[in-house]
């Protein structure tokens, strides 16, 4: 699974020129370079401010999380919060 504009992530949920994905592994961890910064769990929503080949950039809802998610930890986000 590659992640682009043209794929999942152009699908997703957008809600003010942001696009969102929920964390579909039990948990995940947020990643800069080989450091693990954060656990995100199953059903966390997430922001995604770039991608990288299967690498999401993404942020937390809150904005208190932000790191390097592999995208297939995560699925298109349902509509709504």
């Amino acid at each position: 699974v590659r992640y682009g504009r043209t794929d999942a992530v152009a699908n997703g949920t957008s809600e003010g020129g942001v696009e969102w994905v929920t964390v579909k592994a039990v948990t995940a961890e947020l990643r800069t370079g080989k450091e693990a910064v954060a656990t995100v769990r199953r059903g966390e929503r997430l922001a995604v401010l770039k991608s990288e080949g299967d690498w999401l950039w993404v942020r937390d809802a809150n904005g208190n999380k932000r790191g390097w998610i592999n995208a297939r930890e995560v699925d298109v986000a349902a509509s709504g919060k």
